[in-house]
């Protein structure tokens, strides 16, 4: 073999011959066909003499000082976490009758959520991803606080006969601790040598003053710097930790929800003969939220204030039914305007465009132990779509480039289509028999 030369061997005779060795010549092309200077030193390459080779790291490789282990370039390790939270949820009711057929009602309390057991897993996945701009991974978190709303309700109700009834409502929530999904910046521990890892417990909160080495003097460890695969990108290099985007559950700020309700029902046992059995029930809500503007881990990058998830301002349902001599029939309609569904994501939310759902339902009484019923839901197939917009995107330097921010309060596009379903209808027959 030989390397570096142009070799022209002769094959004419019975055995090759060497006429000529000629050395590579110190330059190469470019586009256009000019010469380039070129020496070795500048070459990116392997070699003891290439520009990359004094910084070359093979601590996390298979040819590293651990050898070809898994743990070379895999590292696990248990992680621990606890909390402890104590809360007084008081409430109270009241109520007072106008007369006989009116009510108002008032009603104040605090209420707690915990958060799914899952979040509370104090995991750490995490992928350095040399090929991309940051690491990525994903994160539970044992110090989740419980969600607690404060709630004040304010009712009226006038029952202007046995079977009817109107009613008004306002109620006014003040949430804090929501747990949101959010992509979050960090930068992580130095672990390249410590292939028997004793704690997950990997992440160190954003500082873009942060610099690789300086672990000692700022009271911590070594924060990761990032590394790129050698002979590319070598032009972008710098010295910098390495920063990983965690999609983490964490405790949000602040979120007011205040609203109004209204109501009617009423069966019209009143109209002559077999219509005597028709009635009607419908309610619609409107709802303002909005969650407090709040920054992502410690970037500096403060989100714009977004409704709450599964929020819309306008929602309403409306069934007419009929039951009359056994027989009951019930048909549905249930409407959900536009609402946000996530906004963790990335520099971006995720909405979903307003619905219409229609169901039908049926029972007959056979006997007076023995019924049939017969259901359809989704009668008219409504189709669900979700979309996508820019909130927050930012660059690898956290800097925003591109916000639409509220799709209920800015002329914003609803034209991203992320994900398009329909469920069909469901037909369900069955009897039901007492003994």
């Amino acid at each position: 073999m030989d390397t570096n030369r142009l070799v022209f061997i002769d094959y004419t005779g019975a055995s090759p011959v060497i006429n000529d060795l000629v050395p590579l010549p110190n330059t190469v092309v470019d586009i256009n066909g000019n010469e380039v200077d070129a020496p070795r030193s500048k070459h990116r390459h392997f070699g003891a003499a290439g520009e990359i080779w004094p910084f070359l790291d093979r601590s996390t490789s298979f040819v590293g000082p651990n050898g070809n282990k898994d743990n070379s370039t895999i590292r696990s390790a248990a992680n621990s976490g606890s909390a402890t939270h104590t809360l007084l949820l008081p409430s109270l009711n009241l109520n007072y009758a106008i007369n006989d057929e009116m009510i108002v009602r008032f009603a104040t309390s605090k209420t707690m959520t915990r958060p799914e057991f899952d979040f509370l897993n104090p995991r750490l996945q995490m992928n350095e991803n040399p090929w991309g701009p940051t690491a990525l991974g994903s994160a539970g978190n044992a110090n989740l606080k419980p969600l607690k709303s404060t709630n004040v309700d304010i009712s009226f109700e006038w029952y202007f006969n046995e079977s009817g009834l109107v009613s008004a409502a306002v109620f006014h929530k003040d949430i804090v601790d929501m747990v949101e999904n959010v992509v979050t910046p960090f930068h992580y521990k130095d672990v390249r040598t410590e292939y028997d890892l004793q704690s997950a417990n990997l992440l160190l909160d954003y500082d873009e003053t942060r610099m690789p080495g300086e672990g000692e003097m700022r009271g911590e460890q070594n924060c990761m710097p990032h590394r790129y695969y050698a002979g590319f990108s070598a032009s972008e290099w710098e010295i910098e930790c390495h920063v990983a985007n965690i999609n983490i559950y964490k405790n949000g700020n602040s979120t007011v929800v205040s609203g109004l309700e209204l109501g009617y029902t009423q069966n019209y046992d009143f109209l002559p003969g077999a219509l005597s059995g028709l009635g009607l029930s419908i309610n619609y809500t409107y709802q303002h939220s909005e969650k407090e503007a709040e920054e992502i881990g410690t970037s500096g990058v403060f989100m714009d204030p977004l409704p709450m998830d599964y929020t819309p301002e306008h929602a309403y349902n409306a069934t007419v039914f009929y039951e009359l001599d056994g027989l009951s029939l019930r048909w549905a309609q249930r409407y959900t305007g536009v609402q946000l569904l996530n906004d963790g994501l990335n520099g971006g939310a995720v909405w979903q465009d307003e619905t219409h759902r229609s169901d039908f339902s049926a029972s007959y009484n056979l006997s007076k132990n023995v019924s049939m019923t017969f259901n359809i839901t989704n009668v008219l197939e409504d189709t669900r779509r979700e979309f996508y917009t820019s909130n927050m995107t930012r660059t690898e330097d956290q800097e925003v480039y591109m916000n639409e921010g509220n799709v209920f309060e800015n002329d914003v596009t609803d034209e991203r289509t992320l994900a398009i379903s329909n469920t069909g209808r469901q037909f369900r027959l069955g009897i039901r028999a007492n003994f």
